[in-house]
C-alpha cells in the first residue's frame, strides 16, 4: 500500500526556515548586542560595588582603611571616595567589546582586571568579582539570542 500526502503550505514552510536558517549564519550584530548587554551589566555591577551578583557572598568586600587613607592623602589617586575599584575608574571604564560571527567578546582593557576578579593572596588583594556567573551571563544574553530566533522566525514582536 502506497500512500501519498500533499501538505498545505509546505512551500511556505519550507521558504521560513530557509530565511531562519540564513538569518541565523548572520550574527555578528546579534553577538555585538549580547556583549553590549554583557557590558552593561558589569557596569551596573561596579555601581553596585559587586551587588549585582546572586552569591551574596561575591559581594565586593569594603577598601581596608589604608586604602582609604591613601585616597584620602591623594597619594595615587584623583579619586577621594570609598568607590571599590574606582581608584582612577578606568578599570570601570576601559573595556573593549568585539564581535563575529561566531562569538562576542567583552575583554577589560586592564590587565590587572583578573587579579581583582580572582583575587591574589601573594599580593593581599581580595576577590571582588567583577564579570556575571555563568547563570547570570546566560540570564543576560539569552533575551538577546531569543529577540534573533523569534526575528529569523518571521515572529518578532
Amino acid at each position: 500500500m502506497k500512500v501519498d500526502l500533499k501538505l498545505k503550505g509546505m512551500d511556505k514552510f519550507v521558504s521560513v526556515m530557509k530565511g531562519a536558517v540564513d538569518s541565523m549564519q548572520r550574527m555578528r550584530a546579534t553577538n555585538l548586542a549580547a556583549a553590549t548587554a554583557y557590558r552593561q551589566w558589569i557596569s551596573r555591577n561596579f555601581r553596585a560595588d559587586g551587588g549585582l551578583h546572586d552569591d551574596r557572598s561575591l559581594k565586593w568586600k569594603p577598601l581596608k582603611e589604608s586604602t582609604l587613607e591613601r585616597r584620602r592623602k591623594g597619594k595615587k589617586s584623583s579619586n577621594s571616595g570609598a568607590q571599590i575599584l574606582r581608584d582612577t575608574g578606568s578599570l570601570m571604564r576601559d573595556w573593549e567589546l568585539t564581535a563575529t560571527e561566531k562569538y562576542g567578546k567583552v575583554k577589560s582593557k586592564r590587565i590587572y582586571s583578573s587579579v581583582h576578579e580572582h583575587g591574589s593572596k601573594k599580593q593581599n588583594i581580595p576577590k571582588r568579582k567583577i564579570f556575571p556567573t555563568d547563570k547570570q551571563s546566560r540570564n543576560i544574553v539569552h533575551p538577546v539570542y531569543e529577540k534573533k530566533v523569534q526575528a529569523a522566525l518571521g515572529d518578532d514582536k
